[in-house]
């Protein structure tokens, strides 16, 4: 538990934190080689600084891993409020009750819905307030934060943290799709993010706070069918990035949580090709030229694309926003998988271009080409 007198080391006050103690780790790794020199092929000043960079390096690694993890204690809830966006979806869903049952936050748990099934089981659940928002609507947020003000300063709160969790997604080729279908999935997730930040760093920058922000996988990795869901969290990772210099004079810590995107499941692209199907506006000669059956083939190797790379259970993702929201010292990154998934995605960020697609072609099992270059 932290203390109300904390003052936590965060934003600018952090560089002179970590370089002390990276330094003393490093020169006592350092020292530790050097008497051992006689067994060691120590003697080249070029060996010298090469041991020298190691230790650095390791005792960054080391002391950044020890006072994140093991170090690091859970902030206290008490008198803080948390604003979750988005818990239309199952994952802000279970965040919400797991902040608010687990560890006692105040939750304003925003919907665009809030006469909903759910809205209304969640709202019964002590510790937890919905909220009626719509974070591509000006006007909406801005009623969203007036209520959500209220709310605070009634319990007798400050806003703590805010979790950006809203979420479109959809698939499909670029040239089957609308500009009206593309200019949803930006607004909500790009604009409607940027538009509900805004709105709220106010409150943050007085309770020296913390902004969350949901992104994906697929931020770094853009697949064919996804491309336009991968810009946008793309844009949220570069975004995030900037606004966390421009927050650190504040005291407000910003990071991202790279999900492996609960919400494109098999469901979604089933919704997807149904919404496909009954689509007017894609010309004629296009239909023409791709054909009925790679329209289905493409469908077919989305569905295992989601089964083999991204991750349908959203326990993990909400461990680790849990994380993000509670600890002393939250990383500037996360990325929430399990450990193979974590391999494979963290080699995919270095491996060249041409390994990525072909690991891509082996997922997807893209064996079929358009009616057009079939029959030339």
């Amino acid at each position: 538990m932290v203390l109300e007198s904390w003052r936590r080391p965060s934003g600018g006050n952090m560089h002179w934190f970590n370089m002390k103690h990276t330094l003393l780790l490093s020169f006592v790794t350092f020292k530790m080689l050097e008497w051992t020199s006689v067994m060691l092929p120590l003697w080249s000043l070029m060996a010298y600084a090469l041991i020298l960079a190691s230790c650095y390096w390791f005792g960054f690694v080391a002391c950044r891993w020890v006072k994140r993890y093991k170090l690091a204690t859970t902030i206290a809830s008490y008198k803080k409020a948390v604003v979750i966006t988005g818990c239309d979806s199952s994952g802000s869903n279970m965040l919400a009750r797991k902040l608010a049952t687990e560890r006692g936050f105040q939750v304003l748990a925003t919907f665009t819905n809030p006469g909903s099934s759910e809205a209304q089981r969640l709202s019964k659940i002590p510790n937890i307030d919905v909220i009626e928002m719509d974070s591509t609507n000006e006007e909406s947020c801005s009623r969203a934060r007036e209520l959500i003000e209220r709310k605070v300063e009634a319990s007798g709160n400050y806003l703590w943290a805010i979790v950006c969790c809203e979420n479109s997604c959809g698939t499909a080729e670029i040239e089957w799709q609308d500009m009206s279908s593309i200019q949803r999935i930006v607004d909500v997730n790009i604009v409607g993010t940027i538009r509900t930040v805004k709105t709220f760093i106010p409150n943050l920058r007085k309770t020296k706070g913390r902004i969350v922000i949901a992104t994906s996988v697929l931020g770094q990795l853009s697949v064919q069918g996804l491309v336009v869901y991968s810009m946008t969290k793309a844009a949220l990772t570069s975004f995030a990035e900037g606004l966390r210099r421009e927050m650190q004079v504040w005291d407000v810590d910003v990071c991202t949580v790279q999900l492996s995107d609960p919400d494109c499941d098999s469901k979604m692209i089933r919704r997807s090709e149904e919404e496909f199907s009954q689509r007017v506006a894609i010309a004629d000669d296009v239909r023409e030229d791709y054909g009925r059956e790679y329209f289905g083939e493409f469908f077919r190797s989305m569905s295992r694309f989601s089964e083999r790379f991204l991750d349908a259970q959203p326990n993990a993702a909400i461990d680790v926003l849990t994380h993000a929201v509670t600890t002393v010292w939250p990383e500037v990154h996360y990325r929430s998988s399990d450990w193979t998934r974590h391999l494979i995605n963290t080699a995919l960020d270095y491996a060249p271009t041409e390994v990525i697609d072909l690991y891509l072609e082996k997922l997807l099992e893209k064996n079929f080409v358009p009616n057009a270059i079939s029959k030339a």
